[in-house]
């Protein structure tokens, strides 16, 4: 009697991992391995883009608004470009850790070999698709204003200010279907000074691999650098200790991440589904939300190793020196207009 041949198609209720889905398991598995062996990748964010989140959604209004504590943050879009939102948080992440890999140069000035290579930092294939996305992204972080009040100083003092992250840039995006020897490493992005002095001031380190995980999901995403930042400052005291931090209300966390969901049911299920999410990549994370999700308790740990080496696709401390300029125009090439600062 012939033996039957083994089955083609999956068992009733199985189907077939997509591509995506593989992707995600490595980036999670990569997240984990490289904190366990201490080969993280270091990152940074910028402080004030981890005390109050950008929002998560596309938005109509050009003015967004979030608190935490004492701190303000405001951004107003540009009417041509609109409020940056989503994966847009990735942008001021590629600089700030960027301008530490090169160095804090005091021009302020990003070299770098390709447009492409921001999104090969986050593990984002630069096809077309891709490309078109991180110009749009590129454009709403370049022309939105960022209003930051401060007023946590002693004596009741209150610090205002007013910037832009970015100045000038000038990239080509096409340069990997077309190469030109004039085009490598001709790419920049001039930070604004104020946007410069904070990052040499204050820059919070987290773990680039987790920060790739994460990328899918800007509540995690945030939530996992706030934590990092509030562990980390628990773990430098003298005496550490752990904190309760109210979920719901005026003041509390939701309030302070770009999410706009006020609804209490709601934002608790949103903020125990990133919590998830921030375990699956950090597993020891010992900072822990009530049975009731009311409250989150911080502990000290430090999420990454604030010693480990920063590694960014065509960013190097000592660029290759740019050829002359060509003939050809770049893709993206913004300036700011002197009289706006």
């Amino acid at each position: 009697m012939p033996r039957k041949k083994p089955p083609t198609d999956p068992p009733s209720g199985d189907r077939p991992i997509t591509t995506r889905e593989r992707n995600r398991v490595e980036r999670q598995l990569q997240a984990i391995e490289g904190r366990r062996f201490d080969e993280q990748d270091l990152g940074f964010c910028a402080k004030e883009f981890v005390l109050c989140g950008l929002p998560y959604r596309p938005q109509t209004a050009l003015k967004y608004e979030r608190t935490n504590g004492a701190f303000t943050l405001k951004v107003v879009g540009d009417p041509d470009f609109g409020l940056p939102y989503g994966q847009d948080r990735l942008i001021p992440i590629w600089l700030a850790t960027a301008f530490q890999e090169m160095g804090r140069p005091q021009d302020n000035i990003i070299r770098f070999r390709s447009a492409s290579d921001v999104l090969r930092a986050f593990h984002i294939p630069p096809d077309g698709h891709e490309r078109r996305m991180l110009r749009a992204r590129l454009e709403r972080v370049f022309g939105a204003t960022y209003f930051v009040r401060d007023s946590s100083g002693k004596k009741g003092d209150v610090v205002k200010e007013s910037y832009r992250l970015i100045r000038r840039l000038r990239l080509w995006f096409d340069i990997d279907t077309h190469p030109s020897r004039y085009t490598l490493w001709q790419n920049f992005i001039e930070l604004s000074s104020e946007f410069a002095n904070d990052l040499r001031k204050a820059s919070v380190p987290i773990d680039l691999q987790t920060i790739r995980g994460l990328k899918e999901s800007p509540g995690a995403l945030d939530l996992y650098a706030w934590q990092a930042w509030r562990s980390f400052r628990l773990a430098a005291r003298k005496k550490p200790t752990e904190l309760e931090v109210s979920v719901l209300g005026e003041g509390g966390l939701i309030a302070q991440l770009g999410t706009v969901t006020e609804e209490p049911r709601k934002a608790k299920q949103l903020l125990r589904r990133w919590q998830d999410a921030i375990l699956q990549h950090w597993p020891e994370c010992p900072n822990t939300l009530s049975p009731d999700a009311e409250t989150l308790t911080i502990r000290p740990a430090l999420a990454v190793n604030p010693r480990n080496p920063i590694s960014l696709p065509g960013v190097k401390k000592q660029p290759p020196v740019p050829l002359l300029p060509s003939e050809e125009i770049p893709d993206l090439l913004l300036l700011r207009d002197p009289r706006d600062g």
